[in-house]
């Protein structure tokens, strides 16, 4: 991901700095998302006291920027107060060293897709995310260090996002950090009726199926799914 990213930005015609949206290709997209409408979004914001809701809002520009709140998946893996041991090996001598783990998990490392930035921020952040993901892959074989990687390198580039739950939630299970709250007990089966749509009336932007997948398999026990829309197997 952070090398076709780099090799887009350096090879795409149009040098404008409008903003860009990367979106992993395992989601399933409900609804536009429209940007810079002046919007509050503090119902879409996670119930904590990290920020005030009325600062939420759907504004993208250099520095500031959208994504999905991955707390579910990610979250204190290089920046907590138990353990500095990979910040010291990923961020040793670098900006993202002197970011302190509160502002890192307002603002950095439970990021997830969809990012919404600018151009601009991600020409500053494209190369961090690239040798980050190298470097971390020296010392972990996890397979999200990449996304370890980008939250490390937007804590060092000082790009700062808005971490929302509605834009690709994943587990329904972590209601704190992932937008379901648009699946009522009363709403209609989709199944119903194969010829009638049933639409929620506030869904979110979209939803990652691969997270869901694997949700799945841990609730049910089962170790293999094929998938076929992106050509590979999922295994526990």
């Amino acid at each position: 991901k952070p090398f076709g990213l780099r090799h887009f930005l350096h090879n795409i015609k149009r040098k404008d700095s409008l903003p860009v949206g990367l979106i992993d290709l395992d989601y399933i997209l409900f609804k536009p998302l429209h940007i810079n409408t002046g919007t509050k979004w503090g119902k879409y914001y996670q119930s904590t006291t990290l920020r005030h809701n009325d600062d939420i809002t759907d504004t993208v520009e250099n520095g500031i920027t959208l994504a999905q709140n991955m707390n579910a998946l990610l979250g204190g893996r290089w920046f907590n107060d138990w353990n500095s041991t990979m910040k010291e090996l990923i961020c040793g001598g670098m900006p993202c060293m002197k970011v302190q783990s509160s502002d890192a998990f307002k603002y950095y490392e439970p990021t997830g897709t969809p990012y919404i930035m600018t151009r601009i921020d991600r020409f500053r952040v494209v190369e961090d995310f690239a040798n980050l993901t190298v470097k971390g892959r020296l010392y972990q074989k996890d397979w999200m260090v990449e996304m370890y990687a980008y939250g490390a390198g937007v804590a060092n580039q000082n790009v700062k996002h808005t971490l929302l739950k509605h834009l690709g939630p994943a587990p329904c299970s972590r209601q704190n950090t992932e937008y379901w709250d648009f699946v009522l007990e009363n709403s209609a089966d989709p199944c119903e009726n194969p010829g009638t749509l049933a639409l929620p009336d506030d869904p979110s932007v979209g939803v990652c199926i691969m997270a869901l997948v694997i949700e799945f398999m841990k609730d049910t026990g089962i170790q293999s799914i094929d998938y076929p829309a992106t050509w590979f197997t999922v295994k526990l």
